[in-house]
């Protein structure tokens, strides 16, 4: 043991063979594994974001739905006298104001969008709501029979069904949704 310590000290021992590193498969292998972790990661973050931006279309479809509902309730409520009762066109007087003078209301679907009309609270048509794809008012009579030509008998209509459906496209997806209500009139 002596003699190899002195041997190698003197320069005459065999040296030893020393690894340092990775030899270029094992990199290029470990190269492919990361890829892949990356890929995956960022296939699962585009999908997350995707179904993120098709909950938020559907959340703000049902809030601009729901407005539109309150604010044809709101005014139906104060309906005293119907004027023309159609499935997409609904014009009635009532007191709107509060006061006691009845105001003429109109609710009127134009291409895709819903309007109102009441020169007593504004100028001009005021836009409700935009992506209509259906909307249907139904009127119903005091004993709960459905008003099959309610034209011709405005003043028997005492419960009005409206059921509207909007739609719109976010992204790649196409998103819809409806809802229907019913609003008893005060004679």
């Amino acid at each position: 043991m002596v003699r190899m310590f002195t041997a190698c000290l003197s320069g005459r021992c065999a040296p030893q063979k020393v690894e340092d590193g990775f030899s270029l498969p094992e990199l290029l292998v470990a190269v492919l594994i990361l890829s892949m972790l990356v890929l995956a990661t960022f296939r699962l973050l585009d999908a997350m974001f995707e179904e993120s931006g098709t909950v938020i279309a559907r959340s703000d479809i049902a809030e601009d739905l729901r407005t539109a509902m309150d604010t044809m309730v709101d005014q139906l409520r104060t309906a005293r006298t119907f004027v023309n009762a159609g499935s997409d066109d609904l014009t009635f007087t009532g007191y709107v104001l509060g006061n006691a003078t009845q105001q003429t209301v109109r609710f009127f679907l134009s291409g895709n969008s819903l309007y109102m009309n009441c020169p007593a609270l504004f100028n001009g048509d005021k836009l409700i709501i935009d992506g209509v794809t259906g909307i249907a008012f139904r009127y119903y009579s005091s004993a709960g029979t459905l008003l099959t030509n309610p034209n011709q008998s405005l003043g028997s209509i005492s419960l009005v069904e409206i059921e509207l459906t909007v739609s719109r496209t976010s992204g790649k997806v196409r998103q819809e949704e409806t809802a229907q209500t019913q609003v008893r009139v005060r004679k």
